[in-house]
């Protein structure tokens, strides 16, 4: 191995941020930085249905670091299924291979051999060997990454491949730029936020604890009353507070009448920041509300200097099964302009 080039695993305190440098450089999602792992693992095991296993598992992630930059990187755990299948994801999110796009095939396909042939030489620590039933999901950022031997291998091992689209906003764009592409509804409601019947509010690692606390309540019975239940646990919101507390997230609300109406959390690294979950009252006589809060996370996180906003999946309808619920939170993202991204997600 060139000297100039050392592989960092998922153990070494060099690895969050390499990992969040990678995943801004690639415009991969930053629901995947370290600084997420607890909550997913929470919201993962509490959907789990092999709690007994969930924790059972072992981290494979590693990062192939060249002249002191992140370049590729693999995230992924196994867990050996009470079924005698191996299990693979990452931490509670879909398992990912991501790299820059901006190197040869040929530089690619050395870097998937350092990567993996070590683990699948070692048949104890390779998912996807022969003869071996693995079960689970595996992202690509990088269509170079598919030209690759040993990223064929996996693919054969899928059982079905789907393309997946990803909108971003650029924050870098001129602010006149980013709001010249919002649809009708977005600009109208940019009118309305100009009432003196609403006012927005952001709420940071600035804000007191008891401030924090309160939004995180309002938004947890927003969403209890959209969602009909509690779709995950408390601990996961306890969470998503301490986030806000150590800047790692925040909240815009919308009030009317000193009452909060509109709730989106966004998650945020130094550089990224992703649109995570949002509610709003059903009986408010206004039907653009969410337009604002969202306006004003990109305001936010443009001032904050963060490169980009993602807004999550699209045209998820060309690929597999979604709801109208799902269908109309994705046309509801559409309506802010930014661009697609493209991934491959292999079932396994």
């Amino acid at each position: 191995m060139p000297s100039a080039i050392s592989l960092v695993s998922h153990d070494d305190s060099r690895f969050p941020y390499l990992l969040d440098e990678l995943i801004s450089e690639t415009s991969f999602n930053p629901i995947y930085s370290p600084r997420f792992d607890s909550y997913y693992i929470e919201t993962s095991f509490y959907n789990s249905k092999n709690l007994s296993t969930f924790h059972n598992s072992k981290n494979l992630s590693t990062i192939i670091v060249e002249k002191n930059k992140p370049i590729f990187a693999m995230l992924l755990c196994q867990r050996l299924e009470q079924s005698g299948e191996v299990y693979i994801d990452y931490l509670g999110r879909i398992a990912a291979i991501i790299s820059k796009d901006n190197y040869e095939l040929e530089s690619v396909r050395q870097y998937c051999k350092l990567l993996f042939r070590p683990l699948s030489e070692n048949q104890q620590s390779w998912p996807f060997r022969k003869n071996i039933l693995t079960t689970g999901s595996l992202l690509l950022n990088n269509t170079k990454i598919v030209s690759t031997p040993m990223i064929e291998e996996i693919v054969r091992k899928a059982q079905r491949a789907e393309t997946r689209f990803m909108r971003i906003i650029d924050l870098a764009d001129q602010e006149n730029v980013i709001k010249s592409n919002f649809s009708k509804s977005v600009k109208s409601a940019l009118k309305e936020k100009r009432s003196d019947e609403f006012k927005i509010s952001v709420v940071n690692f600035e804000s007191s604890t008891e401030v924090i606390l309160n939004a995180v309540r309002t938004l947890r019975l927003l969403h209890l009353e959209s969602a009909g239940r509690e779709t995950r646990s408390l601990k996961s919101w306890e969470i998503q507070a301490t986030q806000i507390s150590a800047g790692s997230a925040f909240i815009v609300e919308m009030l009317s009448n000193n009452k909060v109406i509109s709730s989106a959390y966004f998650m945020n690294t130094e550089s990224d920041c992703y649109y995570g979950v949002s509610a709003s009252q059903k009986t408010h006589k206004r039907t653009s509300y969410s337009h604002a809060c969202l306006v004003m996370a990109i305001d936010y996180s443009k001032s904050k200097g963060m490169r980009f906003l993602h807004l999550g999946e699209q045209l998820s309808e060309l690929s597999h099964l979604v709801s109208e619920k799902e269908l109309s939170i994705e046309k509801f993202k559409s309506f802010f302009g930014g661009y697609l991204t493209l991934e491959i997600l292999l079932r396994i």
